[in-house]
């Protein structure tokens, strides 16, 4: 987890020079990856507290606390922006770049929904 965290605030520091301005439709793709990533961390934070039930990410462990998970889910976020404004400047690159996490982000999203109870 240290790792992630020093990987997260590099990144940041070396994306103040670069980048382009996001376009409205890129705008709503960023916003729709934060949403599904919050409702992935309080989903698995929510299915966590049931019996048999595990994580699968092994970056987090078997049964990451709650505080993990947030400090995983704002540093997930926040990797997904500077990809999204820095990395990828190229309009079709970004545009499969947030077609693609969303995708993958929605697919966790429907795990968890599959294994919580309600």
């Amino acid at each position: 987890m240290k790792t992630i965290i020093i990987i997260a605030a590099l990144l940041l520091s070396c994306a103040i020079s670069s980048g382009g301005e996001l376009t409205p439709g890129q705008i709503k793709g960023e916003v729709l990856f934060q949403v599904l990533n919050v409702a992935d961390i309080l989903i698995t934070n929510r299915a966590l507290d049931q019996p048999n039930v595990r994580e699968v990410n092994p970056i987090l462990g078997e049964n990451p606390s709650a505080g993990t998970l947030a400090l995983f889910g704002v540093t997930v976020g926040i990797l997904h922006y500077v990809g999204t404004r820095y990395a990828f400047k190229a309009e079709k690159s970004r545009k499969l770049w947030l077609w693609g996490t969303c995708i993958l982000k929605a697919a966790a999203v429907g795990n968890n929904l599959t294994v919580v109870r309600w």
